[in-house]
């Protein structure tokens, strides 16, 4: 967990993919969210209209997509991380 904020899975979630709701700490306000990207390939962030953001929680935030990308890869490649290069 981060001082500022959390993640939580969404009441709502896709049906191949998990959606994230970035949740601040103090008010308990939904601030973003975190879901896949079919564009991108990856899971991508959306932030809520009207917040700003401090360095520490991209920083979070950045770290919480890193985790969800090695979790999105498949199998082979988090065994062998050079195959595929």
């Amino acid at each position: 967990m981060t001082e500022y904020i959390e993640f939580r899975l969404a009441a709502k979630q896709n049906p191949k993919t998990q959606v994230w709701n970035v949740v601040s700490k103090k008010r308990g306000d939904i601030i973003g969210v975190i879901k896949w990207d079919g564009r991108w390939r990856q899971y991508t962030f959306f932030p809520a209209t009207k917040t700003t953001w401090s360095h520490d929680c991209l920083v979070d935030v950045i770290v919480f997509l890193q985790k969800l990308k090695e979790k999105a890869k498949p199998r082979s490649q988090r065994e062998n991380p050079n195959k595929g290069n």
